[in-house]
């Protein structure tokens, strides 16, 4: 999601500070320009009061995760390349239409990774 703001005029990128403190992290409360270079989901849900033993499971699958590397092949483009016009002209507007319908406030977790995923699944055609 964050690489659409080379694509497309108008996305922003912002994201809530932290500090990491042994396997902790602390939201400082200011957002900041750029986008996030990881996901904080796990750290949320333990904040949440979600069990640790489910907890601790989702930080072994996303270690697990982590070493398959798959946003190798999430990549628009890679970074040597331009942008495609043929991905402007055929996908913003729909990409526009469904990111605009999303409420950021009220989306879970769940339900904006299968946004991502649908967004994925219309760019690998």
């Amino acid at each position: 999601m964050t690489e659409l703001e080379r694509y497309m005029k108008g996305v922003k990128n912002y994201k809530i500070s932290v500090k990491e403190y042994n396997d902790t992290i602390v939201f400082l409360r200011k957002i900041v320009r750029g986008g996030a270079n990881k996901s904080f989901g796990i750290e949320v849900a333990s904040l949440a009061g979600i069990p640790q033993e489910i907890v601790n499971r989702a930080k072994t699958i996303s270690l697990q995760l982590e070493k398959c590397n798959p946003t190798q092949n999430l990549a628009i483009v890679d970074n040597d390349s331009q942008p495609d016009d043929n991905f402007k002209k055929d996908n913003s507007l729909e990409i526009i239409s469904i990111l605009s319908d999303v409420n950021m406030e009220r989306v879970s977790p769940m339900v904006a990774f299968d946004i991502l995923n649908d967004l994925v699944q219309k760019l690998k055609g």
